[in-house]
């Protein structure tokens, strides 16, 4: 039978925050070094306030001025940033089109991932990293910048997988098929083509940026197709002109894809 003092002690333990549990075998728990290296375990509302306060007590310095409400959903993307999964979601934007985005994350922010899961792998075999996966639904955006996410993915030595749940289109299909392993939920859709631009100023300007345009069509864009799927170069030239829609079942044949996902365990 518990005595009231038992009782009293049982109803505090309740009130305390939980703390994370210590690993099995350890018997330190009640040293004053254990307690202090003990980490709380807060909730998820508590979560939110935290980082809402800290936007609140943000300066000026920031290279963006905008107002932060942190959500649910907020919150579990940052979880899914700590588990390594990424969303590419809406158009690609440069970092200063923070305002612009419905969600998903910018291109600055894919590339800053990577860069930050590479420099926690630095003592870690290549073969043995965790791989990042990139969730991506894109109408495509911003070629500067989606090259910078390909280049981020193409030096990355801890593996990047790219996932279609939705579209790759334009600039987002470029983005898609850098991926080290590239998957596809059914049913999804693709499309190569050559771009468009809008370009304004004198005549001598104009034909500047098309001759550059031209020149990374050529230099750029052509070769990394090549490289990453089984599109020939004679099909390249006929259709990179057109708008070149594919199904999953045929970025699967053309190589844009190594596999089409029929348990989303895969991609988890």
């Amino acid at each position: 039978m518990s005595t009231k003092n038992e009782k009293a002690n049982q109803a505090d333990m309740k009130k305390r925050p939980k703390k994370a549990n210590a690993p099995a075998g350890d018997n330190s728990q009640n040293t004053k070094e254990t307690q202090a290296s003990e980490t709380l375990v807060v909730s998820e509302e508590e979560f939110i306030k935290m980082v809402e306060e800290i936007a609140k007590n943000a300066t000026s310095a920031t290279p963006t001025s905008f107002n932060v409400t942190v959500s649910e959903f907020e919150y579990r993307r940052c979880q899914d940033m700590y588990s390594r999964r990424l969303y590419l979601y809406g158009e690609i934007i440069p970092p200063d089109n923070y305002s612009d985005l419905a969600c998903g994350m910018t291109a600055a922010n894919i590339v800053e991932a990577i860069m930050q899961y590479n420099r926690e792998d630095f003592d870690v075999p290549v073969d043995k990293r965790e791989p990042v996966i990139i969730y991506i639904n894109s109408p495509g955006g911003s070629v500067a910048d989606g090259f910078a996410i390909i280049s981020a993915i193409e030096t990355s030595k801890t593996p990047i997988y790219t996932v279609n749940v939705g579209a790759w289109y334009s600039m987002a299909f470029l983005i898609g098929i850098a991926g080290h392993k590239r998957f596809s939920l059914p049913n999804m859709a693709f499309l190569l083509h050559d771009g468009a631009t809008i370009v304004a100023g004198s005549t001598k300007k104009v034909q500047d940026r098309t001759y550059f345009d031209e020149r990374y069509e050529r230099e750029v864009v052509r070769p990394h197709v090549l490289k990453h799927t089984n599109i020939s170069e004679k099909k390249y030239k006929q259709k990179a002109r057109d708008e070149f829609y594919m199904l999953t079942e045929d970025a699967l044949k053309y190589g844009v894809i190594d596999e089409i996902v029929t348990d989303i365990d895969r991609i988890l």
